[in-house]
C-alpha cells in the first residue's frame, strides 16, 4: 500500500507544477502570487492527507508568515495608494 506521505508529496508536487504552468501562461510574473498559491496548496494538501511529520512543521509556519506579509503589503498598497 502507498503511504499517505508519498501521496501528499506527489499531489503537492503536481499542484506546484500545474500552478506554475498556469500562472506563467497567464503572464503572471509577481513573486507574491506564486508564493501565495503555493502556500494555499501546501496547507490544503496537508489538511487533506495529514502526512506524518517528525518535527514541528516549520515549512507550514514559514509559508503562512510569508503569505500574511504579502497579503498585508497588498492591502496596504490598495488602501494607501
Amino acid at each position: 500500500m502507498i503511504s499517505r506521505d508519498y501521496i501528499a508529496n506527489t499531489t503537492y508536487s503536481f499542484f506546484v507544477v500545474l500552478t506554475t504552468a498556469v500562472l506563467w501562461s497567464l503572464n503572471e510574473y509577481r513573486f507574491d502570487a506564486y508564493i501565495s498559491l503555493f502556500t494555499l496548496e501546501y496547507l490544503i494538501v496537508k489538511t487533506i492527507f495529514r502526512p506524518r511529520r517528525v518535527f514541528i512543521d516549520l515549512l507550514a509556519a514559514t509559508l503562512v508568515v510569508i503569505f500574511f506579509i504579502f497579503v498585508s503589503l497588498r492591502i496596504y498598497l490598495i488602501l494607501f495608494r
